[in-house]
């Protein structure tokens, strides 16, 4: 059995301040879901797969970044960490 968990982040402008949150959020949430069920549902035996989209604002250069579905934690921890950090950085630009 397997899980698909994605994340839709909205990285336009006015959402700045509340990016080190969401990545928080999402780091919190990949850590934490498989444990989670593991402890409500001992023996079962499920794949967690997670994918990322984020988008900007019409205009914005780049306007998404996505990772598609994986199992691997590490992958996602580098998207969000990288991909997220253009999203701040545009962010700080200003319009």
């Amino acid at each position: 059995m397997s899980l698909d968990v994605a994340f839709v982040v909205d990285a336009t402008g006015s959402m700045g301040a509340w990016l080190a949150a969401v990545k928080a959020n999402i780091r919190a949430i990949a850590a934490g879901i498989l444990p989670r069920i593991q402890q409500q549902y001992p023996g079962l035996q499920l794949a967690v797969r997670f994918a990322l989209v984020a988008y900007r604002d019409v205009g914005d250069s780049p306007q998404f970044e996505e990772m598609g579905f994986t199992e691997d934690t590490h992958q996602l921890e580098t998207k969000v960490r990288r991909g997220l950090l253009w999203a701040w950085q545009l962010s700080r630009q200003g319009p």
